[in-house]
């Protein structure tokens, strides 16, 4: 139990999902053989921020609507490249068109920085009240 000069310690599920988000970005170093792709830099910067936002909500959370900003545009981007799709083709694991790989991730980027929204919320309002 917490002492009443010290605030609860957050969830650990920040860090998990750092520790998934890190796994994604190392998945993206064969982008640029697999697909030929020469902004797979960009893709080990976006999963690596995110997950470093995941790690710093651990001890100092963003305010609230700097993830819920993050997740929007993560959203706007998934969208966006969701219509880069090519219907007629195999949406994951497309060796031509990786737009269906990009707008998934940027998909479950925006859901986990919408959650870690809520979980800065919650432990602002928590620290406020002690």
């Amino acid at each position: 139990m917490p002492s009443p000069s010290r605030p609860a310690p957050p969830p650990l599920s920040p860090a998990i999902g750092g520790i998934v988000f890190i796994g994604f970005a190392c998945l993206q170093f064969n982008d640029l053989e697999q697909y030929g792709s020469r902004g797979w830099y960009g893709w080990i910067l976006f999963y690596g921020l995110v997950a470093l936002a995941s790690f710093l909500s651990l001890w100092r959370p963003f305010p609230p609507l700097a993830y819920r900003l993050a997740a929007f545009g993560s959203l706007a981007g998934a969208l966006f490249r969701a219509t880069q799709i090519e219907p007629a083709k195999t949406v994951f694991t497309n060796q031509t068109n990786p737009a269906g790989n990009e707008a998934g991730g940027l998909l479950l980027a925006a859901l986990w920085l919408a959650w870690l929204a809520g979980v800065a919320r919650k432990i602002r309002r928590t620290r406020v009240s002690q």
